[in-house]
Formats: C-alpha cells, structure tokens, sequence
C-alpha cells in the first residue's frame, strides 16, 4: 500500500480539485495501485494464493453434487416426524423441593478474563539504559502532491520506539540503546504526511499477525 490511512483520511473532494495537474495525476496513479492492491487481496483464495485451506469461507465451499443433496432432505424429512419429549411435571417438583428443603444452593463464579485484572500490581522494565544513538525517520515528499520536503518544512515527532541490541566492542560485547523517532511533516498544500515503521506483507500462514520494526502484533 502507497498511501497510509491516515494520509487517506485527508483527502476528499476539494483536495483533489485543489491540486494542480501533474500532483492530481500523480495521486491517481497511487490510489490506482492500492486499488488494484485491495482488489487482489479480496480475490486471493487457497487455490491462487499461499493461503491456508482452513481460511475459505464458509459459503465459498463446493457444494454437494445431486445425490447428496437429495439424501440430506430425505434424512431432514425423517427428523421432523420424531416426537417431541415433554418434561415431567413430577420431575420439576422434586427438583424445586430440593431446593426448599434447606439444601446450600451454589453461587456461580464470577468469570474473570485472562491477563492483568483491574487494580492488580503490574510488573514491568524499572532499569532504564542510556541512549546510545538516536535515529530520526523523516519523510521525502508529501503524499498528497508529491511536494519535495527540505529541513524548512514544519515536522513533529508522533512515534518512536527503542531498540537494544549487543555489539562487538573494545574490549567484550556492548549493549546500545538506539531511540528511533518517526516524524510527520505538514506540506504547503495542508497535507500531513506520516513516517511508518516498516512493515512486512501480510503472511496467509500467519492470519492476523504482522510483523514489522515497531513490534510482533497478533
């Protein structure tokens, strides 16, 4: 994908027409490459793409040939005719005396989701390392128009993350702590324009997981 959603976001109708030729063009090409992006991961399948064969939708699975579809009406025929068992009303008054007669009803448990629960002591990284190197992430040019950025356009951090790594020192091995900042720069034209993280491409044998600099999120 070319443009990010949040550039997305920006642009409507009196954007567009704002803009001059060539930057207009320019965008059109963008917003035509993502779609025909879009369009090729709603098309991908098991049978066209490395997805797994568990990921077909329930729907778009091949349909039972003409004698397997007559033998299920005739086995659903079959069931409607079974009788239909009422309860014994005898059976609810012992179960409702039971609960009269002095018997310890229990009280469900309170369901409680996984992870850290409200109010409980969380635990977490208390040493911090000195910063080693600092990276700035700028971006090139605007998205929208295509406008060349130069150290005069106004930019703001918006993200950034740390990374430790060991390198080979002098002597031994030494720990670096490299701070990463990402900034997003505001054109003439009024759009604002992100610096991301990269990211890899979505993975059909890793559903709903992405892997990028930033983090493994699934």
């Amino acid at each position: 994908m070319i443009l990010s959603e949040h550039s997305l976001r920006q642009l409507d109708e009196s954007y567009i027409r704002s803009l001059p030729e060539v930057a207009c063009q320019e965008l059109a090409v963008k917003l035509l490459v993502d779609l025909k992006t879009l369009h090729e991961r709603i098309h991908q399948n098991p049978d066209n793409s490395s997805m797994p064969p568990s990921s077909r939708l329930p729907w778009s699975m091949d349909e039972p040939g003409d004698d397997g579809s007559e033998n299920t009406l005739e086995t659903d025929d079959s069931n409607r005719f079974e009788p239909v068992r009422e309860p014994i009303a005898g059976a609810e008054r012992e179960t409702s005396g039971e609960g009269e007669g002095g018997t310890k009803e229990i009280s469900p448990s309170v369901k409680r989701n996984p992870g850290k629960q409200p109010g409980a002591a969380g635990y977490g990284r208390t040493q911090q390392l000195p910063i080693t190197n600092i990276v700035e992430h700028r971006v090139l040019c605007c998205t929208g128009c295509g406008h060349q950025f130069t150290e005069q356009d106004k930019k703001v951090a918006w993200i950034g993350f740390y990374s430790i790594d060991l390198e080979i020192g002098t002597p031994g091995i030494q720990v670096t702590n490299t701070k990463h900042v990402y900034y997003d720069t505001t054109c003439p034209c009024g759009h604002v324009t992100r610096e991301y993280p990269h990211r890899e491409e979505d993975d059909g044998f890793w559903e709903n997981v992405g892997l990028s600099e930033w983090r493994l999120a699934g």
